[in-house]
């Protein structure tokens, strides 16, 4: 079985025109993020995030919330022609609070090193990470089974 179809068994709810470009998200993105975080949480804290708030118009067009769009929301730039098009229906409101949010942990981690008690530390035991959306939440070990499958293919990357 080809990487690319254990990824499909893995999330068999991707859509079929849509899992090459989130097998090279991961492959580019996500699973060397992950990588960083384990090894750097073995010398330091370490504080994980992910973006899961997508606008209407992103979840109709089978997208959800992709690399970057989290920009939008940090930098208060919901305003531009592309985020207005992309919050066409709906989801403005929801940008900016996210974005006050997230803003509200940087600021805190710059001044004390350490974000608010309610995100706590990442470690390659229980993978505790922070998830960004219409309400934040902590998971552990988010996507682990894919996780687990990316660990297979490539152990030492």
């Amino acid at each position: 079985m080809s990487s690319h179809d254990a990824m499909r068994s893995v999330d068999a709810s991707l859509p079929a025109k849509r899992s090459s470009s989130d097998f090279g998200g991961d492959f580019v993105f996500w699973y060397p993020s992950l990588q960083i975080g384990d090894f750097h949480s073995r010398v330091a804290p370490v504080y994980t995030d992910r973006f899961d708030l997508a606008p209407r118009l992103m979840h109709m067009l089978g997208i959800g919330a992709t690399h970057g769009i989290e920009l939008f929301a940090l930098f208060d730039h919901v305003d531009g022609p592309t985020a207005r098009a992309m919050i066409l229906l709906g989801g403005r409101e929801l940008f900016i609070i996210a974005g006050e949010r997230m803003r509200l942990h940087w600021l805190r981690f710059a001044c004390t090193r350490r974000p608010d008690d309610t995100w706590p530390t990442y470690s390659e035991t229980d993978r505790l990470t922070l998830i960004i959306d219409e309400v934040d939440r902590i998971e552990s070990d988010p996507r682990g089974e894919r996780r687990a499958v990316w660990q297979e293919f490539l152990p030492h990357f």
